[in-house]
């Protein structure tokens, strides 16, 4: 479990670039469009911030890993990003763990449902 960002931040942390490769290679297969959505603590973003609020931080780091990961794609287009800012937390933001767990992108692959 890597800690992705730091808080208030978009900057992917270097230990995660390896990481973002295997992730690229295990999708590559896959079929459709990629979605990465990003998600942030509950914390406000501080007035010196780039980020006027958190939903716009959730973009940037989803931007951040798509980044990343585009150039390991044979069709980047595929990817596509989302942010959802404080709105769904995986983890209680009243602990700093909590809210290190909640600064996170999910990676998704839209299935198309057959009838």
């Amino acid at each position: 479990n890597v800690l992705l960002f730091p808080s208030g931040r978009a900057e992917i942390k270097p230990e995660f670039a390896p990481i973002a490769a295997d992730i690229a290679a295990a999708l590559e297969p896959e079929p459709g469009p990629i979605m990465i959505v990003g998600h942030t603590d509950n914390v406000k973003p501080r007035k010196s911030s780039p980020f006027k609020s958190n939903f716009d931080l959730s973009i940037a780091r989803a931007k951040a890993v798509a980044a990343m990961m585009a150039p390991r794609f044979s069709k980047p287009s595929r990817i596509t990003v989302d942010g959802k800012g404080e709105d769904e937390p995986i983890a209680d933001n009243a602990t700093p763990e909590g809210r290190a767990q909640n600064r996170r992108v999910d990676l998704m692959i839209p299935k198309e449902e057959t009838l």
